[in-house]
């Protein structure tokens, strides 16, 4: 118990401790993907809190899933792995039509403003493909 209670006085501690700098970095996750939602002008709604953020594709016409939604949602998926892929970044696939990042907790703010770079390349293209085909 005594060991229990020292982890997490250290992993509050504001100076140098764990949830101070998830706290941080989260905000940065959140610009990150505040983006990717503006980008995508409504075909990927993001969501998430400290380190732990993702998207879910959507129809983009009027920000559902609805009305054919979820074959257009694969098609987002298949795009968007391929896409990932090959800009060599590897956030969790959700089988649904979305995805996950949840980079390691001494990860900087500079390899997360990277993340967010390819993931824009990425939902660029995937938005490109689908409006062409539409």
């Amino acid at each position: 118990l005594m060991a229990a209670t020292e982890t997490l006085k250290f992993m509050g501690m504001s100076d140098g401790g764990y949830l101070g700098r998830i706290a941080k970095l989260g905000e940065e996750m959140e610009r990150v993907f505040r983006r990717l939602e503006m980008l995508s002008g409504g075909m990927v709604l993001c969501h998430g809190q400290g380190l732990l953020w993702g998207g879910i594709f959507q129809d983009g016409n009027d920000g559902s899933c609805r009305s054919g939604g979820r074959r257009r949602r694969g098609k987002m998926r298949v795009l968007f792995e391929r896409y990932c892929e090959e800009a060599a970044i590897l956030p969790y696939f959700v089988p649904v039509g979305g995805f996950t990042v949840t980079p390691i907790v001494d990860i900087d703010e500079c390899t997360i403003r990277e993340i967010g770079r390819r993931l824009e390349q990425v939902i660029i293209k995937v938005v490109s493909d689908i409006r062409m085909k539409t």
